[in-house]
Order: C-alpha cells, then structure tokens, then sequence
C-alpha cells in the first residue's frame, strides 16, 4: 500500500481490506486524497498476494489518470 505514495502524494489516507471468500480471497484498497477525491478499487484472486498485486495495479492507473487530470488542469 506504501507504493501509491509514488504516484500521487497528496494522500490523506490509504485502507486495505483482505477478506477469505470460498475458492478466493478479495481485497479492497480506499485510498482518499485531498479535497475530496477517493479511489476505491476491488480485486478477486487465488490467492491474497495475486489479488492485492492486481488491485494495487488497478490503484496506480486511477492515481495516474487522476494526476494527469490535475497537471494538465493549467
């Protein structure tokens, strides 16, 4: 969770949920930034480490896109 600071640093704050589920584990990261922007992105996997990778992933591309939002605002 500590690697989207890179890709946007104006965070508030960044919430990791691992839940079990039958055949799978699903995580869930909440990251919110200032003014009240929040990124929610939802993965399911095999495992907790192949379904946090793939969510973390999923952060990333929505803090970019929104980063580019913002630096092309001018």
């Amino acid at each position: 969770a500590e690697k989207v600071q890179k890709y946007f640093s104006r965070l508030m704050g960044v919430e990791v949920a691992v839940e079990p589920t039958r055949n799978a584990w699903q995580v869930e990261i909440l990251v919110s930034a200032e003014h009240k922007h929040d990124f929610v992105a939802r993965e399911t996997g095999p495992t907790a480490e192949a379904a946090m990778d793939l969510c973390a992933h999923k952060i990333e591309q929505q803090l970019r896109r929104y980063k580019e939002r913002v630096q092309d605002h001018k």
